[in-house]
């Protein structure tokens, strides 16, 4: 398996409500090694996920996140990482 072979989708859920919704802020980020991409699958020229620029991606989770607990919850990821290169 090669790096280009690998991608993730990270969920960041806040403001627990309870009940049947129990997030009120839901955001879900798709990445491989090339960056970040839209969701919803949107291509450039209908077969590519369109990527998304680390500002927008980071104006997007302000949005909805505190950035003191977006910074401490990355963190922990930033934590794993350092420790896979290891």
């Amino acid at each position: 398996m090669s790096a280009s072979d690998l991608n993730a989708s990270l969920v960041i859920r806040g403001g627990r409500q309870g009940g049947t919704d129990p997030w009120r802020d839901v955001a879900t980020l798709a990445l491989d090694s090339s960056g970040f991409h839209d969701t919803e699958g949107i291509g450039r020229e209908g077969d590519a996920p369109g990527g998304l620029d680390i500002a927008s991606v980071r104006d997007s989770l302000l949005a909805s996140f505190d950035r003191a607990d977006l910074i401490a919850l990355l963190d922990r990821v930033v934590a794993l990482r350092d420790a896979l290169a290891k």
